[in-house]
């Protein structure tokens, strides 16, 4: 029996873990909560574990824990700022970089009559004033990266890291992908 609910619990946890990864990945941090909430509710009336007692008998314990916990989250998040802004500084770069092609300014430089026109060449649902980005308006996002910063690291090494090394290996391929294009269409093209 000790067995049964031994795997019952670990595949509980699994799905929680899923579940606050998938949090952290779609921004959702009510939904994180909840889940927390429902696993120490599952805890402590499911599992039989007297989470109350267990408060009341180890206060100290517990203020170290939740101490210790924040302080690592205080830390990571000021590795996700750093690579946060290291990702928004990329999609600045790559919006200049398109506003400069498709103006036909080669040397990268934006005049100063034309600065008003590359602000606006932003996505709607960018934040065109927050370049660099603006602690104040990202609190949400850095309080959900201290509070849930294990899911955090977690969504951190699949997303960014995964898509790092994807992004480097379309820069090493991507001539080589355009010279396969201009071969296959040089003799259809209609110029």
């Amino acid at each position: 029996m000790l067995t049964l609910l031994a795997v019952w619990w670990f595949w509980i946890t699994l799905v929680a873990v899923v579940v606050l990864i998938m949090c952290e990945a779609t921004e959702s941090p009510i939904a994180a909560t909840i889940t927390v909430v429902a696993g120490v509710l599952a805890l402590q009336f499911v599992g039989g574990i007297d989470l109350w007692t267990y408060l009341k008998e180890n206060p100290l314990g517990i203020i170290k824990m939740v101490g210790l916990y924040f302080g690592i989250g205080a830390g990571w998040c000021v590795t996700k700022w750093w690579l946060y802004a290291l990702n928004r500084r990329d999609d600045y770069r790559e919006q200049k970089e398109k506003f400069c092609k498709s103006h036909k300014l080669d040397d990268g430089i934006i005049p100063d009559d034309m600065k008003n026109a590359f602000r606006n060449s932003f996505h709607p649902y960018c934040l065109r004033n927050d370049y660099p980005p603006k602690v104040g308006k990202h609190k949400e996002r850095i309080v959900r990266w201290i509070a849930y910063w294990p899911f955090s690291v977690i969504w951190t090494i699949i997303d960014d890291f995964v898509q790092r090394i994807a992004k480097s290996i379309y820069n090493l391929i991507s001539s080589t992908l355009q010279r396969i294009s201009d071969k296959v269409f040089e003799k259809d093209l209609i110029e």
